[in-house]
């Protein structure tokens, strides 16, 4: 047992009594809190229990305990992998509940802050456990409230119900980094046109470099391409034409989804350039029908000009819709978010997308954030219970979702469905079934095999083009020795 002062960094600086293996799993914990200073001055102090954790809180507020146990500690449908990781799993968990409950700070997903909490729940009915089990497992193990337990089942039991290919198939990401602004909130490889236009030439003519090569190397190996996602940045900032080469460099696959993010960068000709090369899925994303929010968040464009992106897309008929929409932004409050609501489901959506503000870091106004008149945590609370109930009475049911750190209200972002309309690679993405070649500037490939590794593309357009070279050396030698395994 010993005792640490956390190092002047953490401005909230408790004291933490615990056993040396144990002091990382406090540091987690610590995490979650994002440095409440109601925390300012506390002791933290651990005590093991047989199957469990012991912890107590003592400060100025008073003095608070909890306990994680784990009655299938020494199960052996557990893998060793598992059980190395169970100690640091229950104290970081008893850790949060106590700080919640000395904070009065609900919090829905317990200890977890990773962004694929669908993708544990999975992991722990392949073990093998029943319904039942796994519910116990996450709210004693994890501290995961019973409703986000049900959403996690929810999610698992759709996905069971679609179709999934085999591990000798591929998807793919391609990144387009650029767009006509951006907007305050964003961290994604995104540089606005009007400076950095320049870069646009010969950056597209290193992505055409890439495809040409992956598409070769597919053909070569006879791998099958399971779906393509156009992301960015927008895609449809590209002119009609450098679209329409983009997409004809595509290998054949059986699904294809572009982020048309941007109305006001979307026109009946680039509509028809995707509907020609097969264009499965487009995203239309307004975030809010709010005016003056989107004003305020750097959007650019107006609630009219969705409108008539979204008339131009059903009138070239590509099959789905997707729109999405981000709850907690500032100024708002549930009467704006139902009203978006109401005029987004009139559109008959096949997907919606609803996202929690997150606070990150690359984004224009991390700094500020805290001091934006933000909706309370309840607000935001209400916001996505109230989007949950509306649309599942229309029919769209949640078919995957995943976190980041610091969302408003501790919440989450979920993909709704018509049944039928899934996003397959949102699905294998989020879940990590499968491997996905990244290409363009700020695309991260992800080889899944018995470990998973990646190779991340620059996000800078400038160095992607600078490093092509290497960078297509190195995700082909990966993808050489994973399905030099699989075969």
């Amino acid at each position: 047992m010993r005792k640490k002062e956390m190092p002047k960094t953490v401005s909230i600086a408790p004291t933490i009594e615990a056993p040396e293996e144990l002091i990382q799993s406090v540091e987690s914990a610590l995490d979650v809190f994002s440095n409440n200073p109601l925390l300012k001055g506390i002791k933290i102090k651990i005590t093991k229990i047989p199957q469990g954790i012991k912890v107590q809180v003592i400060g100025q507020s008073g003095k608070k305990e909890a306990l994680a146990t784990d009655v299938f500690v020494g199960d052996r449908r557990w893998l060793k992998g598992d059980i190395d990781r169970r100690q640091f799993e229950l104290t970081k968990t008893a850790v949060v509940e106590a700080l919640s409950d000395y904070t009065n700070q609900n919090l829905f997903w317990g200890s977890l802050v990773g962004v694929r909490p669908s993708k544990l729940y999975r992991l722990i009915r392949e073990r093998g456990f029943t319904q039942q089990e796994a519910e116990l497992i996450l709210r004693s193990v994890y501290g995961i409230k019973d409703e986000k337990i049900r959403l996690l089942e929810t999610v698992y039991n759709k996905q069971k119900g679609i179709s999934l290919l085999d591990d000798k198939s591929i998807s793919i990401y391609i990144g387009i980094p650029f767009c006509p602004t951006r907007c305050t909130y964003c961290s994604f490889a995104a540089y606005p046109l009007s400076t950095h236009g320049h870069l646009k030439q010969p950056y597209l003519e290193a992505l055409y470099r890439e495809l040409v090569e992956f598409r070769e190397y597919f053909g070569e190996k006879g791998i099958e391409i399971s779906s393509v996602y156009v992301g960015g940045g927008t895609p449809t900032s590209l002119t009609a034409e450098e679209l329409n080469k983009v997409l004809s460099l595509l290998p054949k696959t059986n699904e294809l989804t572009v982020e048309a993010g941007r109305p006001d960068t979307i026109d009946r000709e680039k509509l028809h350039v995707l509907k020609e090369k097969g264009t499965d899925r487009v995203c239309v994303n307004p975030q809010t029908l709010n005016e003056k929010t989107l004003q305020l968040i750097g959007r650019a464009h107006t609630v009219e000009e969705f409108f008539q992106a979204v008339e131009l897309a059903r009138e070239v008929k590509i099959p789905i819709l997707n729109i999405d929409l981000i709850a907690g932004l500032p100024k708002e409050n549930i009467g704006d978010m139902e009203n978006t609501l109401e005029k987004i489901l009139a559109l008959e959506p096949e997907n919606v997308t609803v996202h929690t503000l997150a606070a990150k870091r690359a984004s224009t106004w991390y700094k500020e954030l805290q001091s934006w008149p933000l909706p309370t945590t309840i607000e935001t609370e209400k916001m996505v219970n109230l989007t949950a109930v509306k649309l599942r009475e229309v029919g769209l049911a949640p078919y995957y979702l995943y976190r980041q750190r610091q969302m408003a209200a501790n919440l989450e972002n979920i993909g709704y469905a018509k049944e039928g309309s899934e996003c397959y690679y949102n699905i294998i993405m989020i879940e990590e079934l499968q491997t996905v070649v990244g290409m363009g500037a700020g695309a991260s490939t992800r080889f899944v095999g018995e470990v998973i590794s990646r190779v991340v593309n620059p996000k800078c357009p400038a160095t992607y083009v600078k490093r092509l070279e290497e960078l297509i050396r190195l995700k082909k030698e990966n993808l050489d020795n994973l399905f030099l395994r699989i075969n």
